[in-house]
């Protein structure tokens, strides 16, 4: 009888040793936030002292990006003087609006500004804001 239940108790170490094993699948979620940062230098521009019917000289903008290919567009208050102020991108003036300005990530991009003085604006200091806008390309 002591062989049989030797035999017995085998079996059950046996038995007790076996796994099994399970799979699970996790479904991961990530959000990538643009990083549309543009750092403009300098922050402000001064065109100088002209006279009604005179262009200014081009002053020089630096476009600096974050870590994404950015496409940029130029506004100003078009109901303002600064209406008359033109951008070079490397291919001559325009009027801005008119253009969107290629940035690729992490290569600053220089830009030309300057402005015309239509004749019927009078003597006085004008300031404005200068808009550039970034979104991803």
């Amino acid at each position: 009888m002591k062989a049989i239940l030797g035999i017995g108790l085998a079996c059950v170490a046996l038995i007790g040793v076996m796994a099994f094993v399970f799979a699970a699948d996790q479904t991961a979620y990530v959000t990538v936030n643009a990083a549309t940062g543009l750092i403009v230098d300098p922050t402000s521009i001064n065109f100088g002292t002209l006279t009604p019917g005179q262009t200014s000289s081009a002053q020089e903008t630096i476009l600096v990006p974050e870590t994404s290919n950015l496409v940029v567009t130029v506004s100003t208050d078009m109901s303002s003087i600064f209406s008359n102020v033109e951008i070079d991108i490397g291919n001559g003036f325009k009027t801005i609006g008119t253009e969107t300005i290629s940035v690729s990530a992490t290569v600053n991009k220089t830009i030309q500004s300057r402005i015309f003085i239509p004749v019927a604006y009078k003597s006085n200091t004008y300031t404005g804001t200068i808009t550039y806008t970034a979104m991803e390309a």
